[in-house]
């Protein structure tokens, strides 16, 4: 009982509720919403939900582990320059191969884009050409609109 009322009550509540908020009212307040139930909504809940499950994890490992069961002393648990720089540089990191990875192999298909579908639509005409019979009386494949 000690950990769960220092989670909703004691020095670990600010985390515990802040969790609760992005995990739960901020994506519930975004998508219930028809206007705001677009991509930005999706991004802006999904970061919600990301920074939520961050939070989750805080709050399961640290109150925890704070409060032994053994006889010793209680203190709150703050991060120190070392995890904040391994936390930040591995996003860094992240960020980065990200980046990379999308600059040798593009994010967007080919045939997502209209230049991809009318190069395609020339290939798919050629390769057919090539397939059948030579007809004059009516086209290998119609254009729609």
């Amino acid at each position: 009982m000690g950990v769960f009322w220092s989670k909703v009550s004691g020095p670990y509540a600010p985390f515990f509720w802040a969790m609760v908020l992005f995990d739960f009212v901020v994506p519930f307040l975004v998508l219930c919403n028809h206007k705001t139930r677009n991509i930005t909504g999706t991004v802006v809940a999904s970061v919600s939900v990301v920074i939520g499950m961050w939070l989750e994890r805080f709050t399961i490992v640290v109150p925890t582990l704070v409060n032994p069961r053994l006889p010793l002393d209680i203190k709150a648990y703050l991060p120190s320059w070392v995890e904040w720089s391994v936390l930040f540089g591995s996003m860094a990191m992240f960020i980065f191969l990200y980046a990379l990875f999308t600059k040798v192999f593009p994010i967007v298909s080919i045939w997502e884009i209209k230049e991809g579908r009318e190069k395609g639509l020339r290939e798919a005409e050629e390769r057919l050409k090539s397939y059948l019979p030579v007809s004059t009386e009516t086209p290998l494949v119609h254009r729609a609109g």
